[in-house]
């Protein structure tokens, strides 16, 4: 046995305040010195080395069950106990993405693993694979097809403005409401990162094993019974109790991943190895990383124009609501007048004639009054103002990145329309479609939002010069020179088109809970014909429902007969208003659609609204992903599982692969897999398996499963253990000396001095190897702990390793070869060491393996 008291070096040190809840929750990024603790069950805390307090998340009436970080350092898992996965960039602590396991009652999440893989045709990925062990692949190099295909107009666009912090709705609230997020959330995609893809693995309470690839959405969920006993039927697996996912593993060159499983419940001496293999990783016709960054990014884009779209209706209802207030209060004053009854015909007078009657100038001097106009000037303009903004600056933008990424994708599809990839060009095509509808209805608002400004502009200076010549009769005759300076024509359209009911109401109103059943259930069932598109349908409506002018008739103004050209129903406040004038005229024609015609029923009333085409967008765009998903849920298949036995109380079980190249360069790699498994009455004890994979076309075809066990000695107690990769096994023990308070032992699981016995599910066969006599391992004694101000140091219990692979120089990637613990172009493996007292938290370096075992391994 080789003892170093050197070979660990102090990495870093920090304190945590307020200290981590929990060991288990505390987890190292992998590429940067950030460390994620919680504290106070529902905040978790990102911090530089030191203990530094980088940013924090928290949600109220919710507590974190998991912590992990994906392998290049980019985002941040964290479970939460209302059933959803969040995760967390390092740019910004809002949620980039979230994944929602469970509609209905959730269900705690127990385990969350990510995952890496080489993603490409047969032909490539061998070499790929050797490519990445061998380091042969020049970082600046490129590859002019691959560089063509990561080719990305939308890098030549400006970047999209973060949403106001108010307005939002939902989850997605506060995700876009700074540049930070944005740039976090819309990350490009580096030609470098084209030859992999990142999965995540989740395991909840029930038993269910959940698959989630590109960051966003669920590819499909699956559950592992019990293994069948002997004579037991084929009909009992609806009886069997399930296993649960407790480790997850997999090697970037392999499309194998291992799940290890255990019941402690049902079998507490076992755990369960199965293998599931992803196929299509290896067998795909097309670059998974463009597809995965196409539709990742296509989704957020939809949450973005969702959430604009929100900030436009709450612009508009903002906008709207006041004047509404203020209109209803003399409308029920109006009633007792014998004419005028209509705040409309009553404005409109005041302004043609400047005939002023008591009730409406009572109102304008001690109710509005200057306080009251300044408070209706700045909802009215203000929210014009914000709703033009969110228009032209974020909506436009959002639905043109979204139209490019749907052609990009529809591209695809049809490039590769005999490949099963879950593209269909036509769903996509009937994207684009309601994407040009969503374009045709912005543009248009647009336009009315800029003529409905201009015309309240010059509508509230007449309403103010007219408050003023009510209010100071004295100045009566300055104020009439300055009405006469204003052109009547604008204020006269505003009150006849614009105040009570506006042609803004027909894209950012509120349809009917009727009318938005009847187009939802037409949209979703397709109520277009071969010869049209929705975009043709919601052109024909709006070319029936649009116009809106000033009636040339002045003796029908003067006499409120002011007919409005629009079709369609009014808007609540002005069916408020003359409801209660008995005015009919104001009802509107019957629908072009419906004329002539009460039993037609094409339903496209709720069709011109942005909130609903967002909202049928989202679902559609749904539709389409979760088809992308599905078809590749076709090609995940699991194999039996293979029952560990230790003889004992299992305490914990760890699990390490890689992957193993073949001669045929155009087959899937097979691999090796370690499983190391300690017992409760055994604490010196730990029981070691090794599984062969054999592979052909991305599926597993067998499985044979050696093992032995490692005797650390009857003095030592095991605290913790881990694996890196599948060369080394980490072993943490207590020691009690002046200066050191643990000891790491290192043994090479592949070194051809450990002897591995046919495992045949008994563990008495196994063959038992001392560590200590048989010169099998590395061991280094650690430092004990200094106080937070650099004092002496004390006696502070370790109570959990995590080990984090070494990185590349100059990378966001680690080093997952598999031929070393580090090389020239690799930094040293970081050991990090959490304390029982939740505060202290150090990190040491670990020497390569040559200077830990020379040539000898």
């Amino acid at each position: 046995m080789a003892e170093s008291t050197e070979g660990l070096k102090l990495f870093g040190q920090s304190f945590f305040n307020p200290p981590a809840d929990s060991p288990k929750l505390v987890a190292a990024c992998p590429t940067i010195d950030l460390t994620a603790a919680v504290g106070g069950k529902n905040t978790v805390y990102i911090r530089r080395r030191g203990g530094e307090v980088v940013s924090k998340v928290s949600e109220r009436n919710k507590e974190v069950q998991f912590l992990a970080w994906r392998s290049d350092g980019q985002f941040l898992a964290v479970a939460w106990s209302d059933g959803a996965v969040r995760l967390i960039g390092l740019e910004s602590p809002k949620a980039v993405n979230q994944i929602r396991l469970y509609d209905g009652v959730p269900v705690g999440i127990t385990y969350v693993s990510w995952a890496e893989n080489l993603v490409g045709s047969r032909d490539k990925w061998q070499s790929s694979l050797l490519n990445r062990q061998g380091e042969q692949q020049d970082s600046d190099a490129v590859e002019l097809p691959q560089a063509l295909l990561f080719l990305e107009v939308e890098d030549d666009l400006l970047k999209l403005p973060p949403l106001p912090v108010s307005g939002g709705t939902g989850d997605d609230m506060f995700v876009f409401s700074t540049r930070t997020s944005l740039e976090s959330i819309f990350r490009p995609l580096r030609p470098k990162d084209g030859d992999s893809i990142h999965i995540m693995i989740l395991g909840t309470e029930d038993g269910t094993i959940h698959v989630s690839i590109y960051d966003t959405f669920l590819m499909g969920s699956l559950t592992l019974p019990f293994p069948k006993k002997d004579g037991q039927s084929g009909n009992c697996d609806d009886t069997r109790p399930l296993l649960h996912l407790r480790r997850h593993t997999s090697h970037p060159g392999s499309s194998t991943h291992a799940l290890l499983l255990a019941n402690e419940t049902e079998d507490n001496m076992a755990v369960y190895l199965s293998f599931m293999d992803i196929s299509f990783f290896y067998c795909s016709p097309l670059s998974l990383s463009l597809v995965a960054y196409k539709t990742t990014t296509f989704q957020k884009l939809v949450r973005y124009i969702r959430q604009t779209a929100d900030h436009m209706q709450a612009e508009w209802q903002g906008a709207r609501e006041l004047p509404a207030r203020f209109l209803a209060n003399i409308q029920e004053d109006l009633q007792g007048q014998k004419r005028r009854k209509n705040i409309d015909h009553a404005l409109r007078m005041a302004a043609m004639t400047g005939y002023v009657p008591s009730v409406l100038k009572e109102w304008l001097v001690d109710t509005i009054a200057e306080r009251g106009y300044r408070r209706w000037d700045k909802a009215v303009a203000g929210g014009l103002q914000n709703l033009r903004d969110l228009i032209h600056d974020n909506m436009l933008p959002a639905l043109d990145r979204a139209m490019l990424a749907l052609s990009r994708l529809h591209g695809l599809a049809e490039f590769h329309s005999n490949d099963d990839i879950g593209l269909s060009a036509e769903r996509i095509a009937d994207l684009m479609d309601i994407v040009s509808c969503l374009i045709l209805v912005t543009h248009k608002s647009l336009a009315l939002v800029a003529a409905e400004l201009e015309l309240f502009m010059s509508f509230s200076t007449w309403l103010r010069l007219l408050i003023e010549r009510l209010a100071l009769p004295a100045q009566a005759e300055e104020q009439a020179e300055k009405e006469l300076n204003l052109s009547i024509t604008p204020v006269i359209d505003y009150i006849s088109n614009h105040l009570l009911s506006s042609p803004l109401d027909l894209h950012l109103g509120e349809p009917n809970e009727g009318e938005w059943k009847a187009d939802w259930k037409a949209l979703q069932n397709g109520i277009k014909d071969d010869s049209s598109t929705l975009l043709d349908k919601l052109e024909a409506e709006m070319n029936r429902v649009d116009g809106y002018g000033v009636n040339p008739d002045m003796l029908g103004v003067l006499q409120g007969k002011q007919q409005r050209r629009r079709n369609g129903p009014l808007s609540p406040l002005r069916a408020s208003t003359e409801g209660k004038g008995k005015r009919v005229e104001y009802t509107g024609k019957q629908s072009a659609l419906t004329e002539g015609d009460s039993d037609h029923n094409d339903p496209v009333k709720a069709f011109t609204k942005l909130g609903f085409l967002t909202r049928h967008f989202a679902a559609q765009s749904d539709n389409v992903l979760k088809s992308i998903a599905e078809s590749g849920w076709k090609h995940v298949h699991v194999g039996p599982s293979t029952r560990l036995f230790v003889g004992r109380p299992v305490e914990k079980a760890e699990v390490a692969m890689t992957a193993i190249s073949k001669l045929d360069q155009e087959d899937s790699a097979d691999a090796l897999s370690f499983t190391a498994i300690s017992c409760r009455d055994e604490s010196s004890k730990i029981h070691l398996f090794r599984s062969t994979i054999t592979t052909s076309e991305g599926r597993t075809t067998a499985v044979s499963t050696g093992g032995c066990s490692l005797d650390l000695g009857s003095d030592d107690r095991i605290i913790d253990f881990q694996f890196i990769d599948a060369n080394l096994l980490l072993i943490l023990c207590p020691i009690a000396e002046d200066d050191y308070n643990a000891r790491l032992v290192a043994v090479p699981v592949q070194s051809t001095k450990i002897t591995y016995g046919a495992y045949h599910g008994i563990e008495t066969d196994l063959p038992t190897l001392s560590l200590a006599t048989d010169n099998l391992c590395w061991t280094a004694k650690v430092k004990r702990a200094p106080d937070e101000g650099g004092g002496v140091p004390k006696n502070r219990a370790v109570v959990r390793m995590e080990v984090l692979r070494p990185r590349r120089s100059g990378s966001d990637q680690v080093d997952s070869s598999g031929l070393g613990l580090a090389n020239a172009s690799s930094t040293t493996v970081r050991v990090c060491l959490m304390f029982a007292d939740g505060t202290t938290y150090s990190v040491f370096s670990l020497p390569s393996i040559e200077d830990m075992f020379g040539s000898t391994v």
